[in-house]
């Protein structure tokens, strides 16, 4: 755990964009994990469990059906409580690193723990997800040299929803994707 007598670091986090692609982000976790490490001497112990329990709700919920990952809750490791100084301002650096609308999703649903905020993150950006999805969607249309709109979740083809889109990559894709994912996760 962490010593009260211990000043704590105050660190900003690089800023996550938006527009972010999976690569993207495991670049940005890969240079946010440095900096978790070091608020404090012991923050690094604390850093892996955070890593530890966001990768294995986040491989539950890669293998859970759309009605179990509405059921999912993300359990953070009784030991996180031996820092609650650290835990407390890793949230206010991921907050303010996240962008806008994330971070109102989070607030509004009062996930405002480390492991929860890293959770949504990883299934936010995930490797094949609907995120990443719609954003090479949306780079595939070239409506500079026709007059039409970038095409919204209603025209999408076979329809809008994740499952809808699911259909449409085979499921050996989907698990080489998510198994990179997580290979990559164990890594960091």
């Amino acid at each position: 755990g962490e010593s009260l007598n211990e000043n704590l670091r105050n660190l900003e986090l690089p800023k996550l964009s938006p527009d972010s692609t999976s690569v993207d982000f495991g670049d940005w976790l890969a240079i946010v994990g440095p900096l978790m490490s070091d608020l404090s001497g012991t923050s690094s112990q604390w850093w892996a469990l955070v890593l530890d329990a966001a990768a294995k709700t986040y491989a539950a919920w890669v293998t859970s059906t759309p009605l179990q990952r509405l059921r999912l809750k993300v359990v953070s490791p009784t030991e996180l409580a031996k820092w609650p100084r650290t835990e407390q301002r890793a949230v206010t650096m991921l907050l303010a690193a996240v962008p806008d609308p994330i971070r109102r999703e989070l607030i509004s649903s009062r996930k405002l723990q480390s492991v929860e905020i890293l959770y949504a993150l990883l299934c936010r950006f995930q490797p094949g997800g609907v995120h990443e999805k719609t954003s090479l969607l949306k780079a595939s249309w070239r409506t500079d040299w026709v007059p039409m709109r970038t095409p919204t979740s209603s025209c999408r083809p076979c329809g809008c929803g994740d499952g809808i889109w699911e259909d449409q990559l085979s499921w050996e894709f989907n698990f080489r994707i998510h198994s990179s994912w997580l290979e990559f996760l164990e890594v960091v």
